[in-house]
């Protein structure tokens, strides 16, 4: 062999680090060209450049020692572990309390220690004993403060995948309706601060708000917000309490806003409904009672109502402050609402029976906003039908269910306090009894009509995966404005996930919880430098439809960071 050879193809990966560091520092080369010159991948030399800098990167030719490895010692530690074993600590325990100290040893050889002083194992301890000394050796949290955020230096987190929605978080102006926002912040967390705190929570999913004094020990999930750490769990409560319904609207008028601006919502189709977030606690003296469908009852809840765009099935407007004898108006405030944000009315209206008056339907249609609903069917309405002859039966091609062939038959009724009106009864749906549709509208066909109002399960899903992942029911307080404020941020979380999976390829139609599986979970290495953040992503199987998501996003000023760029890397 040349001995050139020896030097331009090295053989070990040690040589092989150390000539690819020398061409990049010494020769000047790029990490890409230095990676094709010694035949390997341009991350990898990323990697090795990354880990050198930082000073952990090893002596290049330390010659390793061959054999079996040396037995371990306890050396000086001995007494010290017999001092923790008459304080009923276990093996493990003592072990972690040496590790916390500078002294690492394994279980195996503390175990081997406390074998040769003669102590007996311990009795298999409680849940509650357990618990017991994990608290008494806990650390506290760092306070949360902002004005250490740049200090951070390099900290790991569990959750990587959290990181890709900052550029969606600033692509559909989130963090501009959070700052506009008449909400409370401080110096040592400002506004955007705290909010992009409670959304870091929903969007771990199935996180409640006593889970987040935990969190705080994640150093990356306060970099997220612009913080040294996310606040603890009593901060986070307090600050949902401080936030009243007219502060909060305002907000989601802007999302709503920002999503039309984007065609994510359209207003041709809109589907409304409510929803009861049932209260199990004691103090719920002043909460109203309605009907929760899970348990079959009425029971003492708080009342949230919802609106979808029926295409693009996007959550864009709640609002968790109603009472009952609020809750049929609320169509019409959310006809006032929608205008308020797009500059004109929703075309049509979706919604089951009994969510609004007859009055209100006659009110929609002064102001030329259509509906499709139900008419409640009375005991002389299902006999009548028996008379009908003229039926026409449609095949609804594009709908998944069973009854694809329903048999219809259109109308005029005249309905007390809304006049005359068109009616489309519905057999052979599935259902025992007749449906009766009503609609303002005249000129959608009546195939059509069912099509949209069949459709409605969508809505029914969404409010389905917020209570499943966003525990949207994990009400802990009987306090309305906490529950508000809630309801609101877990319509910017479901937002965000939805907007998430319309650009993963194979993903888009992913609910929240897989894709926090696939794509969230994952430890990182999160370094806050003087003009960028670094999110160096580990290996996983999924990462190279991030690096594609990534590379849409190249340039991500991120103002929470004093304008820091955001910037991926991957192992």
């Amino acid at each position: 062999m040349d001995d050139r050879d020896f030097f331009l193809e090295p053989k070990t990966t040690a040589q092989r680090r150390y000539e690819a560091l020398r061409a990049c520092y010494v020769d000047g080369l790029t990490s890409r060209e230095a990676a094709r010159r010694l035949g390997v991948s341009p991350h990898t030399v990323n990697v090795w450049r990354r880990e050198f800098r930082a000073g952990r990167m090893i002596d290049f030719f330390a010659e390793k020692e061959m054999g079996r490895p040396r037995r371990q010692t306890a050396g000086g530690s001995r007494e010290e572990i017999v001092r923790l074993r008459k304080q009923n600590l276990s093996i493990y325990e003592i072990s972690s309390e040496l590790e916390r100290r500078g002294i690492v040893l394994t279980g195996k050889t503390v175990g081997q220690v406390l074998d040769e002083e003669g102590f007996a194992r311990l009795p298999r301890r409680t849940a509650g004993e357990r618990a017991m000394y994990l608290s008494s050796i806990a650390e506290p949290a760092e306070p949360t403060n902002a004005g250490l955020f740049a200090r951070v230096g390099q900290v790991p987190t569990a959750y990587a995948g959290l990181f890709f929605f900052i550029p969606l978080v600033r692509e559909l102006g989130m963090d501009q309706v959070f700052s506009s926002a008449r909400l409370y912040g401080s110096k040592r967390i400002p506004r955007v601060s705290y909010l992009l705190s409670y959304l870091a929570l929903k969007l771990l999913g199935g996180k409640r708000l006593s889970e987040a004094t935990a969190l705080s020990f994640d150093a990356g999930l306060g970099v997220f917000a612009g913080l040294n750490a996310l606040p603890k769990s009593t901060a986070l409560t307090s600050y949902s309490y401080r936030n009243s319904h007219s502060a909060i609207s305002p907000m989601l008028r802007d999302l709503s806003r920002s999503l039309y601006s984007r065609g994510l919502v359209k207003g041709d189709l809109v589907n409304l409904d409510f929803h009861s977030i049932p209260f199990w606690g004691e103090e719920s003296d002043h909460l109203e009672k309605h009907w929760v469908p899970v348990r079959g009852k009425k029971m003492k809840s708080v009342l949230a109502f919802f609106a979808q765009e029926l295409e693009t099935t996007y959550l864009f407007y709640a609002d968790g402050d109603i009472r009952n004898e609020e809750a049929s108006d609320k169509v019409l405030q959310f006809a006032r609402f929608f205008k308020e944000s797009t500059g004109r009315y929703p075309g049509m209206l979706v919604f089951d029976a009994g969510l609004t008056t007859m009055e209100n339907l006659r009110e929609l249609d002064n102001l030329g906003i259509g509906f499709l609903t139900l008419r409640r069917r009375g005991k002389n309405l299902v006999a009548g039908v028996e008379e009908i002859s003229d039926w026409k039966r449609y095949q609804l091609a594009d709908v998944k269910r069973i009854y694809k062939n329903p048999k219809v038959h259109e109308r005029t009724a005249s309905i007390k306090d809304l006049g005359r009106v068109r009616e489309i009864v519905v057999t052979g749906n599935g259902r025992e009894k007749p449906m009766f549709m009503i609609t303002n509208d005249s000129e959608i066909s009546a195939k059509d009509a069912l099509i949209a109002y069949s459709r409605r399960w969508r809505i029914e899903n969404s409010l389905a995966e917020n209570v499943d992942f966003f525990n949207l029911n994990a009400l802990s307080s009987p306090v309305i404005v906490n529950v508000d404020f809630d309801v609101a941020m877990t319509l910017f979380a479901n937002t965000l996930y939805k907007y998430l999976a319309s650009k993963l390829r194979y993903y888009e139609h992913s609910r929240a919880k897989t894709l926090f599986r696939n794509f969230v979970e994952g430890r990182a290495e999160v370094s806050v430098e003087e003009d960028r953040v670094r999110v160096c992503v580990e290996k996983r199987g999924r990462n190279p439809m991030l690096m594609e998501l990534a590379e849409a996003y190249p340039d991500v000023v991120v103002p929470w960071w004093d304008d820091r760029r955001l910037v991926f890397e991957f192992v």
